[in-house]
């Protein structure tokens, strides 16, 4: 009879466990799309793993992973605002996880709302060349970061594969910091950081700095990835683990960036 007693008791232990269980998923679990809560579990992850690095999160104004794995929108990881919208891409495997491939036909854009007033900032990415071919006559350009019809600043590649940011000023084109550094060999992911103080421009690659000089930039309102604009400069590659501050990164935390991919 003990035994009996014992078993019909771990019977009703077991249900009362399960229906607290369904309980907690019903009243925990996102409510929504499959998208909702993917973006839902992402934002959990990111506020968790900022906690590691919390100085790498400060002044970060937009950061688009390019996890997503499918489809045509691309999050960004800081907030569900300032979403951008690839055309003519396809997903590949990238560096970690997930990246979108473009062969001088796709770009990415989003809107301006939280990139205005960028005195100062640092960009990084994630990027694999498949080819240096140029394209309409402007290069290949890895981001353009738009001021207004006559101002931009651009990180862009050449027919050879170096790197050069380009800014332009009043209507005026200036190469204000280039480097003979090429990204050799193609098909291999390198890591590019830019950034500007309000005078001087720097490029990191793979976490070291390769060139320096100064520039003239103004306040930056509106950004394309993968191209200069949506019929010029489109790159042939992969990119990945975009990110946009609006302060100027130390070469500390430039390095940790790329000792860390998809942090946080």
């Amino acid at each position: 009879m003990k035994a009996q007693g014992a078993t019909e008791y771990l019977v009703i232990l077991g249900a009362i466990l399960f229906v607290a269980l369904m309980a907690s998923v019903v009243l925990f679990w996102p409510v929504g799309s499959t998208s909702d809560v993917k973006q839902s579990q992402s934002d959990i992850k990111y506020k968790i793993r900022a906690m590691e690095h919390p100085e790498l999160t400060q002044g970060l104004v937009a950061y688009y992973k390019f996890d997503e794995g499918m489809g045509g929108a691309i999050s960004n990881a800081v907030g569900n605002v300032n979403n951008g919208v690839m055309t003519n891409g396809t997903w590949v495997d990238g560096k970690s996880g997930k990246a979108a491939q473009f062969a001088n036909t796709g770009y990415v854009t989003f809107s301006s709302a939280q990139l205005s007033n960028l005195s100062k900032f640092t960009t990084t990415y994630w990027y694999n060349a498949t080819s240096f071919a140029a394209d309409a006559g402007v290069g290949q350009t890895i981001q353009t970061i738009y001021i207004d019809g006559s101002n931009s600043y651009r990180l862009g590649m050449g027919g050879t594969g170096a790197l050069a940011v380009i800014s332009r000023y009043s209507g005026t084109s200036n190469i204000v910091t280039t480097t003979s550094l090429v990204l050799t060999p193609l098909n291999s992911w390198k890591f590019i950081a830019i950034s500007f103080d309000n005078s001087t421009i720097k490029v990191y690659v793979d976490g070291a700095e390769v060139a320096t000089a100064a520039g003239a930039l103004s306040v930056p309102v509106g950004n394309y990835i993968g191209a200069f604009s949506p019929s010029a400069g489109k790159v042939a590659g992969s990119i990945q683990d975009v990110r946009i501050y609006n302060r100027v990164l130390s070469p500390e935390e430039i390095a940790l960036l790329y000792y860390h991919i998809g942090y946080p």
